[in-house]
C-alpha cells in the first residue's frame, strides 16, 4: 500500500500542474483529501475469504458475501465486462458511511453544476470522504441560491484507477439489488464516455437492471422467488420512474414561463407545481403502493429531478434498441458500446 500512495500522491501534483492557473491549490487541496480517503478505505479493506473466516459475520451476511463472487464471475463471463479485481475485499462501513456525495442546480430550471477534472472529464456530481468538506460546499452553494443535495452512497466506482471494494452496507441489499448494484458498478469500470455523466449512467443502469434479471434466472431459477420479487419490484421502480421524468418535462415547462416573475413568486410557483406532483404520485397504479407511500420528508428539489434524467432518460431508446438491433441479447449491446465508447 505504501507504493499505492506515492503513486497516488504522485499523480495527484501532476494534475494540479497540468491544471494550471488558480484552480490548481483547489484541484490539489481536493486531490489529496479524496487520495487520503481513498487509501482509508483501501488499507481497511480485507479480503472476502478473511471476512468469511471471521466470526462477527452473520450466516446471511457471509452467504451475500459468496454471492458476490458469483455475481462478479457471470458478469464476466456471461455478460463479456471487462475482468478486474473489483469486489474481492470489504470494507466496514457499517458504522461511518464512507462517502458523500453534492450535487446541485440552478433554483429555476433543470441545470445541474458541473465539476471538471483533468484527464478524468466533467461530472454533475462531486464525492467527499470528509462529510465537513461536504457540507462546506453544501453551504457554499446553498449561500448563492442554488437547489443542494447531499446523500450517502454505499459502492461507488474509481473506473478501474483502484480495486473498489464491497461496503459492509451492501450486504443488506436483496439478492436481486445486490446483482444489480455490482454490475452496475463493474459496467463503469468497462465502459466510460468522457464529459456525459448522463450517458454513463443510463448505460450503467440498463445494464445492472438486465443483468441482475439474467443472473437471478441463472443462479436461482425462472420461477424463483428472488426473481419474481425482483421483477415486481422493477416494474414498479419503472413506474415510479417513468412518472417522475414525466413530471420533470412538466417542471421545465412551468420554468420557461418563470422568466419576469419576481423571486418570491417564484419559489411559491414552484413549491406549489411540485406539491402537485407528490401528490398525483398516489394515483400511479403500483403493484405494491405501499412502497411509495411515505416517499418524501420534504419537497424534493431540482436535482431530484435531474438524478431520474441522469439515470433513467434513455432507458426506452436503450429497450428499443436492445430489442430490435441485439434481439434481446445482453451481451451484444454490451459488445457494442465497448466499441463504441
Amino acid at each position: 500500500m505504501k507504493m499505492n500512495s506515492k503513486i497516488w500522491i504522485l499523480g495527484v501534483l501532476l494534475l494540479g500542474i497540468l491544471a494550471g492557473g488558480c484552480r490548481v491549490r483547489e484541484l490539489l487541496s481536493y486531490g489529496l483529501m479524496q487520495g487520503k480517503g481513498q487509501l482509508k478505505v483501501l488499507q481497511g479493506a480485507e479480503p472476502i475469504d478473511y471476512w468469511l473466516k471471521k466470526g462477527d459475520l452473520d450466516g446471511r451476511k457471509k452467504d451475500k458475501l459468496r454471492l458476490i463472487e458469483e455475481i462478479r464471475n457471470f458478469a464476466f463471463d456471461s455478460l463479456g465486462l471487462s475482468r478486474n479485481k473489483n469486489y474481492t475485499k470489504m470494507y466496514n462501513d457499517e458504522e461511518n458511511p464512507a462517502l458523500w456525495v453534492v450535487s446541485a442546480s440552478a433554483p429555476f430550471a433543470l441545470e445541474p453544476v458541473t465539476w471538471t477534472f483533468p484527464f478524468i472529464g466533467t461530472f454533475s456530481y462531486k464525492g467527499f470522504f470528509d462529510k465537513e468538506k461536504a457540507l462546506e460546499l453544501v453551504n457554499q452553494l446553498e449561500s448563492t441560491g442554488m437547489d443542494v443535495s447531499l446523500r450517502t452512497v454505499g459502492g461507488w466506482s474509481t473506473l478501474g484507477w483502484f480495486r473498489d471494494p464491497v461496503m459492509a452496507s451492501m450486504l443488506r441489499r436483496s439478492e436481486g439489488d445486490l446483482a444489480n448494484l455490482i454490475i452496475h458498478e463493474l459496467c463503469h469500470s468497462t465502459i466510460f464516455v468522457k464529459n456525459d455523466t448522463e450517458l454513463n449512467e443510463n448505460i450503467a443502469t440498463f445494464v445492472g437492471d438486465k443483468g441482475a434479471e439474467e443472473f437471478l434466472r441463472h443462479r436461482f431459477g425462472a420461477e424463483s422467488e428472488e426473481l419474481q420479487n425482483y421483477r415486481n419490484g422493477k416494474e414498479d421502480y419503472e413506474k415510479f420512474s417513468l412518472y417522475w421524468l414525466e413530471q420533470a418535462q412538466h417542471l421545465d415547462s412551468v420554468y420557461s414561463t418563470m422568466e419576469h416573475l419576481p423571486k418570491k413568486e417564484k419559489l411559491a410557483l414552484k413549491d406549489q407545481s411540485i406539491q402537485g406532483m407528490v401528490d398525483g404520485l398516489k394515483e400511479v397504479p403500483f403493484l405494491k403502493p405501499a412502497r411509495y407511500e411515505n416517499y418524501f420528508d420534504e419537497l424534493p428539489n431540482n436535482n431530484f429531478f435531474i438524478n431520474f434524467r441522469r439515470y433513467r432518460a434513455k432507458q426506452s431508446l436503450f429497450e428499443e434498441d436492445f430489442q430490435n438491433e441485439f434481439e434481446g441479447e445482453l451481451r451484444a449491446i454490451i459488445s457494442y458500446w465497448k466499441k463504441m465508447y
